[in-house]
Parts: structure tokens; C-alpha cells; sequence
């Protein structure tokens, strides 16, 4: 166990850890993103032709290959089924939603759910209370406090 881990936060967070390696293998289509987040990649693409590209283009792109072709059957055929909506309706993917061509061919992104009450110690172990009440995740500057003293809000400097 690394220093400064508490037992429980170690067990909890080899079982987050063991839950993901189980998603991972669960996931079917791979990107060609590599460690790059979409975000990243869509602001690179922007830069080098200076389009903006919706979520429908932008998951053609990160599902392919530089020679162009998909990176396996399935997501071909996800990719012609988005592919096909935005032709049928080029606005379609202007918008984030249930309802755009991604949305549609590969259904909710994220199924929700609560954070399950064992993990919520671990993360509150990294925010704290602003003096304001609000929490803040730490993030240290150059005075050397936790917390950004512009970020708070006094109401009593209000009236």
C-alpha cells in the first residue's frame, strides 16, 4: 500500500480499479485517440482545418483509421448508421443530445446512478469546506492556501 493511504482508501480504490479493467473489456469499439481527450482532439482538428465538427463527425473521425477505415465491423456499421442520419437530416448534428446521430445509433451515453455511499468518504477526503460554505476541490496558489479566495461570494458585501 502506497504512503499516506488509509486501509479502506486502498481497498476502495483497487476496486475501482478492478470494476474499470472489467468495463474496459466490455467495451467493444476502440478509438484511435490514444491518451488525447475528444475535447483536445476536436480543438487540434479546428486549428489544423479550421472547421468545427459536431459529435456525429467528430466519432467518425476518432473511430478510424488514418488510411480510413473503421477500426473494426462494428463500429463500420455505427458509423454508416450515423453516418446515413446526418445525411438524411444535416442539422441533426448540431446539437448534443438523445435525439443527434450519436445519440441515436449508440443510445444514453451515461446510464447514471448514485455514487455508491463507500466511495463518498474517499472523496471528500479531496475537497474542502470554502469559507463562504461552498466546497472546493483543493488547489493550492502562490499564498499557499487550498482554496481561491477570488471564487467566494460574500453576501453581506451585498447591501
Amino acid at each position: 500500500m502506497p504512503e499516506g493511504y488509509f486501509d479502506s482508501q486502498w481497498n476502495v480504490l483497487k476496486a475501482l480499479c478492478e470494476r474499470n479493467r472489467e468495463n474496459r473489456q466490455k467495451q467493444t469499439i476502440s478509438h484511435t485517440c490514444g491518451a488525447k481527450s475528444l475535447p483536445r482532439r476536436r480543438h487540434d482538428l479546428k486549428i489544423d482545418t479550421g472547421n468545427t465538427y459536431g459529435r456525429g463527425p467528430m466519432w467518425q473521425i476518432t473511430h478510424k483509421y488514418m488510411d480510413g477505415s473503421y477500426v473494426n465491423e462494428e463500429a463500420q456499421e455505427k458509423g454508416d448508421k450515423i453516418d446515413e442520419i446526418m445525411r438524411e437530416n444535416p442539422e441533426a448534428f448540431s446539437e448534443i443530445s438523445a435525439k443527434d446521430p450519436v445519440g441515436v445509433v449508440l443510445g444514453k451515453e451515461h446510464p447514471g446512478g448514485r455514487i455508491p455511499e463507500d466511495l463518498t468518504g474517499v472523496f471528500a477526503n479531496f475537497t474542502q469546506q470554502a469559507p463562504n460554505g461552498g466546497s472546493r476541490a483543493p488547489s493550492p496558489n502562490a499564498s499557499g492556501r487550498s482554496w481561491d479566495a477570488s471564487n467566494t461570494h460574500d453576501d453581506s458585501m451585498d447591501h
